[in-house]
């Protein structure tokens, strides 16, 4: 890190010698959420790990309320560790700037909205030792609203296994497949493939997990919800307008990180181009909401287009023009509801076969 960047203070704390287990650091970047921070950081204090372990915070600039919480909690745990960052540098930038500082065996990226049940890290470091070819670990996540209401469980439909890093590869090509962001990494894949430098913001999770899978590193899923993902929206309405930006992020994790990966393999290139037609028609209707004005709906065009152009986009693109958004939104909803009965029969069905 540089100092002419951070801005930071930390009690020391001393490794036991006698550790048999990994050491851990959970790493905590936030911006403007001064009202779901202390949850957070007393969720990663709250942990029933038996090993070491370190909780950091990385402030990206916030506002005076978000400082004052640090502040307080810093007086209720001591050795909270906090990098102040002096200008925002943005999610993809501040998540790796706290995620490089611990010396750690294992670090645990957790957003400043959520929260970690308390056998969240003893599950998952687990299973990262069971599997030392696995750069990183997930669970299943129960939703949770803006004031901590249970909405539901998230689950993936493989169960708690081990993906190889091929197969990760090639399943990454649908998407980002795990059920949120919410993990932990083995600090030596996050050193290997550079961490979140210079890579697109509000897709930095998808763009890491292609990254980690080209250089042959696997995950571990658990399913078991052990952290709980906050589902709310933003009273100022910036999250819809972020969904430029993640277009735009899209375009550079297919052109500079999905595509070399399946070219270096020697793997066909028309399912890629395919697969991004799929998603860019998946989001065309919602580039039509009407809080987008007349200008931002144009660059979102732009944007979709640079994801693909093939005549399925446009055909999309022009039933939004007239007035079918609606209609194809609920057809989406209605797909997805349709994928997730059928994945969540498939889970069922997997558990019944393991009852004796």
């Amino acid at each position: 890190m540089s100092s002419a960047q951070l801005c930071w203070f930390s009690v020391s704390v001393t490794t036991p010698a006698n550790v048999r287990v990994p050491t851990v650091a959970i790493c905590i970047p936030t911006y403007n959420q001064a009202g779901f921070l202390e949850e957070a950081v007393s969720s990663a204090f709250a942990q029933n790990y038996a090993g070491y372990l370190e909780v950091w915070v990385s402030d990206d600039r916030s506002d005076e309320q978000t400082r004052l919480v640090l502040r307080d909690l810093r007086e209720r745990f001591p050795e909270l560790r906090v990098i102040l960052q002096e200008v925002n540098l943005g999610i993809a930038a501040n998540s790796s700037a706290v995620l490089r500082a611990p010396e750690t065996e294992f670090v645990v990226r957790l957003d400043s909205d959520d929260v970690l049940e308390q056998g969240f890290v003893r599950r998952l470091t687990e299973q990262m030792r069971q599997h030392p070819d696995a750069g990183y670990a997930h669970s299943a996540v129960t939703e949770i609203d803006a004031n901590g209401a249970r909405l539901g469980v998230r689950h993936l439909a493989r169960g708690t296994s081990f993906q190889e890093g091929e197969h990760a590869l090639r399943a990454s090509l649908s998407g980002y497949r795990t059920v949120a962001n919410v993990l932990m990494f083995r600090k030596t894949a996050l050193e290997e493939v550079g961490f979140l430098e210079g890579r697109p913001d509000f897709v930095e999770d998808y763009d890491l997990s292609v990254r980690l899978a080209d250089a042959g590193w696997g995950n571990v899923y658990v399913d078991e919800p052990l952290a709980r993902y906050r589902i709310w929206w933003d009273a100022g309405g910036v999250r819809p307008h972020r969904r430029n930006l993640q277009l735009r992020g899209l375009v550079r994790i297919f052109e500079e990180s999905i595509e070399p990966a399946w070219a270096r393999r020697g793997w066909s290139l028309r399912r890629v181009r395919r697969q991004r037609a799929r998603l860019a028609a998946s989001k065309c209707a919602k580039c039509f909401r009407p809080y987008f004005s007349l200008e931002e709906r144009a660059d979102l065009i732009c944007s979709l287009l640079a994801l693909s152009d093939s005549p399925w986009v446009k055909a999309r693109i022009w039933m939004c023009r007239r007035g079918a958004a609606r209609r194809l939104i609920s057809l989406d909803r209605a797909l997805f509801r349709t994928k997730s009965v059928i994945k969540g029969g498939l889970r069922r069905a997997r558990r019944m076969s393991r009852v004796p």
